[in-house]
């Protein structure tokens, strides 16, 4: 069944970083990142009286977020 008010996904996304060196030897870095996924396309179950049993529709949402972080040295 077509739908009018159908639409592509939206995403943003966001990463901070943080660097630091210490005396040639240490290396720690940090990020944050946070990614929204909206208007996801799910199928929807629909009354068989319409001629079909699903319709797409535009009702999900995902939030991945998380924090990183890598210490390394050289000895």
């Amino acid at each position: 069944m077509p739908n009018p008010n159908l639409t592509w996904e939206k995403t943003q996304s966001s990463d901070f970083g943080f660097e630091l060196g210490l005396f040639n030897r240490i290396d720690f870095t940090a990020d944050y990142y946070i990614k929204k996924t909206n208007d996801l396309l799910l199928q929807q179950p629909i009354p068989y009286t319409t001629g079909y049993n699903i319709m797409w529709k535009n009702v999900g949402s995902v939030e991945n977020k998380g924090l990183e972080f890598e210490l390394s040295t050289k000895i």
